[in-house]
Formats: C-alpha cells, structure tokens, sequence
C-alpha cells in the first residue's frame, strides 16, 4: 500500500494545528508520514506540538512563504503520494483512504481530489457544501483555464511522480501557488474526482478582505504561462456550440489583458444570441475597466433585464451607481445580490464597506 506524505505548513496557527492533526491520525488510512514546516511561528504552535513530535518531522525556520514551505516538506518527504493540508483544515476520516483507491484503480492518474463542507473559526459547520458535480476528466483543463475549481489544497492527493516531472510549487507567487500547480499537472495527466464532501474547509470571518487587489494580475501572470491557443483548444473541449465557447474564451481574454480581442469574442456570441446575458455582462465589465461608467450601467441594465436573478451584475452595478452618487439604490442593489445568492462574498463586503462609509476605492467589483 502506498506511503502518503502528508505537508502542512505552519505559521501562528495554536489554535487549529492539534485539530488537524487528530484529524489525520483517526484517518482510515494509516500508511502516512507527517511533514509539519514551521516558518517562524511567534505564538504558541511548537508547544501544541510537543505532544506529536514522536509522530511527526517538524522542521522550524525563521521564515518563509507557504510555497517554499510546501516544497521543503516535498524534499524532505518519502510518500509515492502527496497530500497538502492547510493547518486549519481537518481531513475527512475516508478521505485517503478513498482516494488511494481512485489512484491504485487507475495508474495514470496524476491527482485526485474531493468535495468539501465549510467550517467557521470556531469549527462550526457554515451553510453550503464545496463541490464539482459537472466535473468531465476530458473537460477538466479547459475548465480549470476557465477558474479554479479546486476549492482548497486540502482536498488533493497527488503523485510524487508527478510533482517530479511538471515541478514543484512556484515560490514567487504569494499565492495562487496552488492553481497554477493545478493547471500544470491537468495539461499532461488526467485528473480525478470525488464527488463527496470528506474534508472541511476553514472560511475565516476576514478571509475575503485579504489578498483580494492582487489576485487578479497573479491570475493574469499564471494564464499568460499557458499558450492562448492551447487554453482555446481546451475550451473547445468544454463547449460544443460556438455562443458559449467564445463567451468563455472571452473571459480569459479579459483576464490576460487582451480586453479588444475579448470584446470582440463577446459581440460574436451576441450576433449568435442577442440574449446572451452573460456577454452583455462582461462588455459591462470591460467598459468598467475601460473607465467608460454609463456604458458599463447600460450594459449591466441589458444583461438584467434578461436575467434578473444575475447576482454578480447585481452586484456590479450597485457598485457604478455608488460610484455615480446612487447610494440608496447602490445599497438596494447589493441587497438584491445577496438574497439571490447566498454568502455573496462580494456584496457582503460592500454592504459592510457602505455602512463604514469607506469609499469609492474599496468596494468590491466582480470580474
């Protein structure tokens, strides 16, 4: 039976390691290694340790980002399988032991995951479960190209092997390390899926207002390693009607910064269905950016007016009337997003921005 390396990197996290710890030790599966990496914790984690370092490697460092944090645990590992789990994370009982058996039933695979729940700082379960239930291994790339669909690190289990050929994580991402890890290990080997919730996800209250500003150039600059018309071509995989496969392939246009080829993928998709909401969203996106506001709101209002219950126009467009002085109708607008969308992150954080009265420059724009 395969040896599974389990990585956890740590940093001020006294509160949640020895739960996730437990965690992995009441797993089913039992051929594991534990890998902690330190970067320089201040707070009392190496204390909440002591009890495990029979069990585990623990590697203390002064400091350092998560990838290199990741990568250090992978050299010093010895597991055929490789499973990365953040240290506030808990891993479901099954959760190896089911997706060993996916990798013993197919060689090839290079990395399979699974679904998730959702728990809150205390460890209380928060309303939604994680999942991919349209997941297609043919299709997965193209999706991927398209948005992470991964939920967390913590859901993956991936050969050594693999990681060996298409490289470690890129340590000059601050984050985002992990999708762009994804998109190189879909691109050569198929990938698998567990459309079960066997492990919960750690959502902290001010997780949204972090990192935010910088994800999208980080996006930006993994999609440009990839060559355009290999993303098309992996899209063509996804979509058999041309309306919505240049809707998509517009989107990532937009995303690398071809924002006139991009439009000219959505005005195609148009000519193919005028009612194609989604592309009068996006060209109200791409006015936004452009700094053309009353256009954007006219394209916003077209997409609407086709679908009403299109909670991230909602939620774009009540950020232009702010913008444009509209409070009470901004604020109406977010309102509108969050009752057709559940734990709309985005809306959320501009409600709260409203209240605090914080400006124009911190609301939040869904792209």
């Amino acid at each position: 039976m395969y040896k599974v390396s389990f990585i956890i990197p740590v940093q001020n996290e006294e509160k949640y390691i020895s739960g996730c710890l437990e965690s992995i030790f009441n797993s089913t599966y039992r051929n594991i290694e534990v890998i902690v990496v330190d970067n320089g914790s201040t707070d009392n984690t190496k204390e909440m340790l002591l009890p495990y370092l029979d069990r585990i490697t623990y590697i203390f460092r002064d400091s350092g980002g998560i990838a290199s944090a990741r990568n250090l645990g992978f050299e010093k590992s010895n597991g055929k399988l490789l499973a990365f789990v953040d240290a506030d994370d808990i891993t479901g009982k099954m959760r190896i032991e089911l997706q060993v058996k996916k990798m013993l039933e197919n060689e090839k695979l290079g990395m399979v995951f699974c679904g998730c729940t959702y728990i809150n700082d205390n460890g209380s379960f928060l309303h939604g479960v994680g999942r991919f239930p349209e997941f297609d291994k043919a299709k997965f790339i193209g999706m991927m190209f398209e948005k992470n669909r991964i939920l967390s690190i913590s859901t993956t289990l991936i050969r050594r092997n693999v990681l060996e050929d298409v490289g470690v994580f890129d340590e000059s991402l601050p984050f985002l390390e992990d999708y762009d890890l994804w998109l190189r290990i879909g691109r050569k080997y198929p990938v698998d899926y567990i459309d079960l919730p066997i492990t919960r996800i750690r959502k902290h209250s001010d997780n949204y207002r972090k990192k935010w500003k910088n994800t999208k150039e980080l996006e930006k600059q993994i999609l440009l390693k990839h060559d355009l018309r290999e993303i098309a071509s992996s899209l063509a995989m996804v979509y058999d009607n041309e309306e919505d496969f240049r809707v998509s392939f517009g989107k990532i246009l937009l995303k690398t910064g071809n924002r006139i080829e991009a439009v000219k993928n959505f005005v195609k998709a148009l000519k193919l269905n005028p009612d194609n909401f989604e592309a009068h969203f996006l060209i109200g996106n791409y006015y936004f950016e452009n700094k053309e506001i009353d256009r954007a709101v006219v394209s916003y209002k077209r997409c609407l007016r086709i679908n009403p219950q299109h909670a991230e126009c909602r939620n774009n467009l009540g950020v232009l009337l702010y913008y444009k002085g509209d409070i009470a109708n901004s604020r109406m607008e977010f309102e509108k997003a969050k009752s057709i969308k559940s734990n709309f992150v985005d809306a959320e954080f501009n409600l709260s921005c409203i209240r605090k009265n914080s400006g124009i420059h911190k609301l939040r724009l869904h792209i």
